[in-house]
Parts: C-alpha cells; structure tokens; sequence
C-alpha cells in the first residue's frame, strides 16, 4: 500500500466541553484569607476526559456562607484560557463554607473527598490590632464576646482606695471589630494626675487577644489613665479612675 499523497497529515485534538466533576479547585484562599485582604483561589476547567480547556466562557460562580448567616459574594475573572480567577474580601473573622459552581454543577472534590462536593471550608483570620477598635473593660470577657460589638459609652473604671491594687482589662480586636484571639501587642498604660510623677502600670498579655492591666495609685483623688499600642494613642484615653 502506498501512502496518499500528502500523508501523514496533521489532525488537532481540542478538548471537549468543560465538565464540572473533572474541574479543578485550588489557591490559598480556599482554606484560608486575612480579614480586609483580598482571598484568591482559581478554577482549571477540564472536560470528561481530564483534558485541560484553553478557552473560556463558562459560567462560573462561587459564594462564601460566613458566620452569623453571612453570605459574601465573589468577582470571577475569566481569563478566557480555561482558568477562572476567584477572589473574595471577608471583613469578618471566623469559619466560612465556599462553594463554586459551573453552569449550577457543583466543581470538583472538596475536602470531604466526595466527588462532586463543591464546599470547602476556609479560616478567616483577624486583621491587624487597630486602636480605634480597641476595648477597656473592667470585668474578664468570655472569648467571643466582644466580636463586632459597637459601644459609644466610655467606660468607667472602678476606683479603689489608695495603696491597692486594681485591675482592668483591654481586649484587642481587628479594623472590623473582630477579636484578635492572641496577643503579641505591645499595649503600655501610664497614669497622671496634676503636680506628681506618672505611674507605670504592668501589662500582662493573656495570649488570647486580651490583656490584664494591673496598677496601684499611691495617692487618692482622680487620675487619668492613658492606653497606647506602641505609639499609637487608643481611641477613648485617657480614662478617668478615682
């Protein structure tokens, strides 16, 4: 037999449509973001066979089921390659539940190992300390317990006699009002009063987001008690202690 001419002729083999089950998940930001940052993870579309897709158009989706009932939405990019581009920005802190979907089908296997699940589970940390979100409590609060609170009355704090010790306590939290959940600050809390020297109180870190401030005023009367985190002054010092 002889070979017609021409032969051997050259065939191109495209993948065929995207196939969910056969996509593929993947980025740091499906387990895992900082609270104010934007979170990223990418879709690798692939049809039936495993092929990879190099062209785009699918109708991808995702969105984040967050504490509290909180649902956040998702912007998708389609780099028109077969890989999608997913990014988020969570402002709270906790546990969130993405899904993604393409065309209403679940993508992939998740962390459940189940193909098909499309759900997977990421940790929100908080963002960095910020002075402006800051709490002075007097009593210990439970973990969780200032998460998001707003309060626009400034504490008092308890008094004492002179010559005692007293206490108080700061809890630190994120821009968005989340507890940080571990310490590392570097809180410093001086008191003053007119005509004599500033005391020094001590600053216990708690390693869990929340501080004991301990100090001991030597006269009687009324004394001014200022907050700082390193240089930054916390929004509501100085306190007045009697």
């Amino acid at each position: 037999l002889k070979d017609i001419f021409g032969s051997p002729f050259t065939s191109v083999v495209v993948a065929g449509e995207a196939n969910a089950l056969h996509s593929v998940v993947a980025g740091q930001g499906l387990s895992s973001s900082v609270a104010g940052l934007i979170g990223r993870f990418e879709v690798a579309t692939r049809d039936r066979h495993d092929n990879q897709r190099r062209t785009g158009g699918d109708d991808v989706a995702a969105f984040l089921d967050g504490p509290k009932g909180l649902r956040l939405n998702t912007t998708v990019m389609d780099a028109q390659d077969g890989q999608y581009v997913v990014t988020y920005r969570a402002t709270i802190a906790g546990e969130y539940f993405i899904t993604v979907s393409m065309d209403d089908e679940p993508v992939g296997t998740a962390f459940t190992g189940k193909p098909g699940d499309s759900t997977y589970k990421a940790i929100v940390r908080p963002g960095p300390t910020s002075t402006s979100k800051c709490l002075v409590v007097q009593g210990m609060p439970a973990p969780g317990a200032m998460n998001q609170l707003e309060t626009t009355k400034k504490v008092t704090l308890a008094g004492g006699k002179a010559g005692e010790y007293l206490k108080f306590f700061i809890v630190a939290r994120d821009a968005f009002g989340s507890e940080r959940g571990e310490g590392g600050d570097r809180f410093s809390v001086m008191l003053s009063r007119p005509g004599v020297p500033m005391v020094n109180a001590s600053v216990f870190d708690n390693a869990n987001g929340t501080y004991t401030i301990v100090y001991n005023t030597y006269l009687a009367g009324e004394w001014s008690v200022h907050v700082k985190n390193g240089p930054a002054t916390l929004m509501g010092s100085p306190w007045r202690v009697n």
